[in-house]
């Protein structure tokens, strides 16, 4: 009875222990952007975010449609910026400038800020997603089903 007694304060204490330790992201904002900190040390580069995230299912979907939205907004919003840019290129030289391109330049360019605020709003609810201690239980589960019939 003694020994089930030690054993289970054992755990109890393990896993007070491991409630102290739980990793956080934390957002913090700068001048240029949020800037994301994983246990103190800034995560920099997208593809390390799908490590940190992992042990989330519910920060992993939600880290998938921001990468999406991360990169619509990376490439609209430079398509935007050459259409904007061809028509100065062209006063700054001297030539007739094809302004209309650069109105379809902005549009382009305010359709990526869109989608760049989508990215900022999801990277929120997948950093709030794994602050809030969700473990994934990725087990595999397999079942099986026999009759046997004796005769």
């Amino acid at each position: 009875m003694n020994k089930h007694v030690i054993v289970l304060i054992c755990f109890v204490l393990i896993e007070l222990l491991n409630a102290q330790t739980q990793d956080t992201i934390e957002i913090r904002q700068s001048f240029f952007g949020k800037k994301f900190y994983y246990n103190d040390n800034p995560i920099k580069k997208n593809f390390e975010f799908e490590s940190v995230f992992s042990s989330s299912d519910s920060a992993m979907v939600h880290y998938k449609k921001a990468k999406n939205y991360y990169w619509f907004s990376q490439i609209l919003s430079l398509i935007g910026g050459i259409f904007i840019g061809l028509p100065v290129g062209y006063v700054i030289t001297g030539n007739d400038a094809p302004w209309g391109l650069a109105v379809v330049g902005a549009g382009v360019f305010a359709s990526g800020f869109c989608f760049s605020l989508a990215y900022n709003n999801r990277m929120q609810k997948a950093v709030e997603a794994f602050n809030s201690g969700e473990v994934s239980m990725n087990l595999p589960v397999k079942f099986r089903v026999s009759i046997a019939l004796n005769y």
